[in-house]
């Protein structure tokens, strides 16, 4: 997801607790969101998702190497693993369920622009509706 959002406006955001051992830039940008070590760029938040195949937090450590500006997990997460701050420069966000987490970040993106939202269905009249609204 791509987004540019403060560290202390992410843990605002998710009322998250830091694992942290330094204090946090103000302003640190955190330059997109990703649930995905493959795709993710240095400077994005990793959020480790549990799917029905795979969980998220199996990739804290690929994150970090790949240079994850901060990672948000559950608090389970850090129990069971005894995580402690890793970095003097990454920050280990800790949440209830990073799903809700996830959905959070979304809001708080989309709630950023004064746009309309139109949903699309394959329905073929619908189409039509969208081709109208879209051409006005």
């Amino acid at each position: 997801m791509v987004c540019h959002i403060n560290l202390s406006q992410l843990i605002e955001v998710l009322s998250a607790t830091t694992l942290t051992n330094f204090q946090i830039p103000e302003k640190t940008l955190i330059t997109g969101i990703n649930t995905d070590t493959r795709n993710l760029q240095s400077g994005e938040g990793f959020v480790a998702l549990r799917g029905e195949k795979f969980d998220g937090h199996k990739f804290v450590k690929q994150a970090i190497e790949k240079g994850a500006s901060c990672v948000i997990v559950e608090e389970e997460y850090t129990l069971k693993n005894r995580v402690t701050q890793q970095s003097n420069s990454l920050s280990i966000l800790q949440v209830e369920n990073t799903l809700e987490a996830y959905q959070k970040i979304a809001r708080w993106w989309r709630d950023r622009f004064a746009i309309p939202v139109i949903a699309v269905t394959k329905k073929r009249s619908n189409m039509d509706l969208y081709c109208c609204v879209v051409s006005t």
